[in-house]
């Protein structure tokens, strides 16, 4: 290669002026770096025939290689929101660089595991009533917010916020990139617009690449929980005329197949809930995301989306202003000084409560604690008992010697059926095996049979010495006479209702590919449509099969009939 010796002298060069930064025992820790950013053009082919990548991996080849005696610690580091930055492969046409085997193989392997929560305050560091001051939700998720503290306002920060997640404003998916940071959207990996979507969110919409394979061809990128960046989720969410564009947005890439519904209602759950809240919040309009301190002090100002509301007041608002009445003086008592904050939800992948063997297994209260102070709401794994859903409660009293005493839990229940499950609004109880939560404090469980047509909403306030005061409600239908608060939305309650009727479309009204899919999987459920091979006939194909064949003997006997008609009237 031309200029390797000049290539090499001039390392060693470097070394030598920067004696006292190479000089020591160390030699695994990075002492000096250079970093490219934004590198994913590098891999691009100029007019020469040359990438600029292959250039610059043979230059750092050529001094890697050279010979020294100290293994001196220079890191090279590319750096990039797109996932094609993975994809640079050793020079074809050309000599390979020393240490690559072959040409056309994948070199410098990716490393995304960056971590999350590096600046986030330990647990015990904030008093569970001072969570939602921005000093501490902006140290959740990436360290970049935490980064910016001491040279902007909270603010200025926010709006940076919102300009990185909004990326362009011509992205026709900005709708599920805001829904999909703070509601956990699961995108179908089939669909043929997914990976465009996963890509331009990672380069684009803060969206996190968690893991890349070795061979490239499949990345794991997800939307962690990151409270700040969900405040500025919701503020897209509702800036003027953006909420009913949104859900309809969401509403055609559920029909195209691009989003997933879940089971037993979950999607329509979680909108429900968390946009229940966000209404709430912005039953007037909102002055600023950020609430002055009463100390004037700026970082103790609340960021609105997570501020603490009564559940006394929220409860009023989800179902109506004479809930509590319904309820009785009881439960409005028992539940004086109960509070929710949630922002965002987060998704689980095994039971609650896995085996009280397992090292890391948290104790109930304080895996509720720790989703209070992270201002998230959880959705329960398919395969949890009793439950869907857990939102955090915090009691404000004085009762308890510490923030562990006061925690409790509404839990949820979804159905999509059009069938009732009211008699199994009874059976929840937070002691399960799946679920141990000990608290004595009152909690609420909530069954939703969310896919009936007659709206009904019943309340009772029981107290059972084993689990503690329960508030037990039982809601029918999706509609404003069951939730009162959808009135304040067109787009909402008709979003609602159609992914629900999505999630329970018979095998006749799916699109044909998917009948054609199914037909190929016997035996993956007990269902008709994996195990009746007859079935098919049933199907929108053999029913238009069928219709035909009726169309072409209705059309025969009525040519038969205007037959016999003439014949008829030429004998008179």
């Amino acid at each position: 290669m031309p200029g390797q010796k000049l290539m090499t002298r001039a390392y060693s060069d470097m070394v030598k002026s920067l004696d006292k930064l190479f000089s020591g025992a160390e030699r695994n820790k990075p002492r000096f770096v250079i970093a490219l950013d934004d590198a994913q053009p590098l891999s691009i082919r100029g007019p020469e025939g040359y990438r600029p990548s292959t250039i610059l991996c043979r230059a750092i080849s050529v001094y890697s290689g050279a010979d020294r005696a100290d293994n001196h610690s220079v890191w090279v580091v590319f750096s990039s929101t797109a996932l094609k930055m993975a994809h640079f492969a050793a020079s074809q046409g050309y000599y390979d660089p020393a240490r690559i085997s072959a040409e056309g193989r994948l070199i410098y392997p990716p490393y995304c595991q960056l971590g999350w929560d590096h600046r986030a305050d330990p647990l015990e560091g904030t008093v569970a009533t001072k969570v939602a001051q921005a000093r501490h939700i902006i140290g959740y998720g990436r360290a970049q917010w935490k980064s910016l503290q001491e040279l902007y306002n909270v603010q200025d920060i926010m709006g940076v916020a919102i300009s990185k997640l909004s990326g362009t404003s011509e992205d026709k998916n900005l709708s599920l990139v805001v829904l999909s940071q703070r509601i956990c959207l699961n995108i179908t990996l089939g669909h043929p617009e997914a990976v465009e979507f996963v890509e331009s969110g990672v380069a684009s919409h803060l969206r996190v690449c968690i893991a890349i394979t070795d061979d490239r061809n499949w990345s794991f990128t997800t939307y962690p929980s990151e409270p700040f960046l969900s405040c500025a989720a919701a503020s897209l969410l509702h800036a003027e005329g953006n909420l009913d564009s949104f859900l309809k947005a969401l509403e055609v890439k559920i029909l195209s197949g691009m989003v997933d519904v879940g089971r037993s209602g979950e999607l329509a759950s979680r909108l429900l809930w968390l946009l229940a809240k966000d209404l709430y919040v912005r039953r007037t309009p909102l002055q600023s995301l950020v609430l002055p301190a009463v100390d004037g002090q700026e970082w103790n100002s609340e960021l609105a989306d997570c501020q603490m509301i009564s559940v006394l007041n929220y409860f009023c608002f989800v179902f109506g202003d004479d809930f509590w009445d319904r309820a009785g003086k009881k439960a409005r008592k028992a539940f004086k000084n109960a509070f929710v904050n949630f922002s965002h939800w987060v998704s689980m992948d095994e039971n609650i409560w896995v085996s009280k063997n397992r090292d890391d297994q948290l104790e109930t209260n304080e895996w509720t604690l720790r989703h209070w102070h992270r201002t998230s709401a959880v959705q329960c794994c398919h395969n949890q008992p009793l439950v869907d859903k857990m939102i955090p409660v915090y009691f404000n009293d004085c009762r308890g010697e510490s923030d562990l005493s006061r925690v409790s839990q509404i839990f949820v229940s979804d159905r999509a059926q059009r069938w009732s499950s009211e008699n199994e609004l009874d059976k929840i109880t937070r002691h399960h095996d799946s679920i141990r939560c000990d608290s004595s404090r009152p909690w609420v469980a909530i069954l939703a049979d969310l896919g009936l047509s007659e709206s009904e909403v019943k309340v009772k306030f029981s107290h059972n010495p084993a689990g503690g005061p329960c508030l037990r409600i039982y809601v029918a239908a999706i509609s404003i006479k069951t939730f009162p608060f959808l009135c304040r939305s067109q787009q909402l309650p008709s979003t609602l209702q159609n992914i629900i009727i999505h999630e329970r479309i018979p095998p006749n009204g799916r699109q044909h590919t998917q009948i054609l899919q199914e037909q190929a999987r016997y035996g993956n459920s007990s269902t008709k449509r994996h195990m009746k091979w007859e079935s098919w006939k049933e199907t929108s194909y053999g029913s238009q099969a069928t219709g035909r064949k009726r169309q072409a003997v209705d059309s025969s006997d009525a040519r038969m009939k205007k037959k016999k008609s003439l014949m008829t009237r030429r004998h008179s």
